[in-house]
């Protein structure tokens, strides 16, 4: 919980001062099942070689040159792995069509808005077109809100099946 906080905190804060923030976790295991590599010397190492470059401008201007589509391709493999620990926690209980549905529905959104030209974002607030543009951002908030539906679905329809606990003992 108070790890949380503060990952949450130091994303906020790197947002006011356009700086990278942590790597979550999810994609930090993704990476070590595609590379295999599990000692913290390469993390440090990525670690110091990102922060000798902050100090070069040039450095990051030809870094931010490389194009969106080769970025994606370079993350490919850890945004496999994390689906595949998406779709092993699914898979450890029955798959109800609503599931499959949500599944689906969350792919092919988050596929799709990573494939949008970045003039299709151009005329909504810059905050929005980046998380528009952010393929695995969209897929999961989607998800989040399909499956958070769902459930507010099942509730209101339990909620008009069985009648309310006052009303059954007057008719008895």
């Amino acid at each position: 919980m108070v790890g949380d906080i503060l990952v949450g905190l130091s994303q906020l804060l790197s947002s006011f001062f356009s700086a990278l923030s942590f790597v979550p976790l999810s994609y930090t295991a993704g990476f070590i099942l595609t590379t295999r590599i599990k000692d913290h010397f390469s993390f440090l190492f990525g670690s110091t070689i990102v922060i000798l470059c902050s100090f070069f401008p040039i450095l990051l201007v030809y870094i931010s040159s490389i194009p969106v589509p080769v970025a994606y391709a370079a993350v490919f493999f850890s945004f496999v792995q994390m689906l595949g620990f998406g779709l092993k926690v699914y898979g450890s209980a029955p798959l109800q069509e609503r599931s499959v549905v949500i599944i689906g529905i969350s792919l092919m959104i988050g596929f799709g808005s990573m494939s949008l030209p970045q003039t299709s974002l151009s005329t909504i607030p810059p905050g929005l077109a980046i998380f528009m543009g952010n393929g695995l951002a969209m897929g999961v908030a989607v998800c989040i809100l399909l499956e958070q539906g769902q459930r507010l679905l099942e509730r209101k329809k339990a909620a008009e099946i069985s009648p309310p606990a006052e009303k059954l003992g007057d008719s008895l």
